[in-house]
């Protein structure tokens, strides 16, 4: 993983927005591969909403099914980044 991980990444365009923040459609800088990066800032989120969106992120790793995104990367204290 790169040192800071957007550095992996081109944003292009805002795919859509809500109350936890916004995805983007975005490409892997490298491979070219098109994927979804979506952005939740932490600020004025509560210890639980914070608590429920890491034991998300933890389930979401090991989930692997053709109708569910793909969790690929998540920066130190950021948001991840889905396929």
């Amino acid at each position: 993983m790169a040192l800071n991980l957007m550095d992996s990444y081109h944003v292009l365009e805002l795919a859509g927005e809500g109350s936890y923040g916004r995805v983007y459609k975005g490409r892997k800088k490298y491979s070219g591969q098109v994927v979804a990066l979506k952005f939740m800032p932490k600020v004025g989120r509560s210890e639980k909403e914070l608590r429920n969106l890491k034991r998300e992120i933890e389930i979401m790793r090991d989930l692997q099914h053709p109708n569910i995104v793909q969790l690929f990367d998540t920066p130190h204290g950021g948001a991840p980044i889905l396929h």
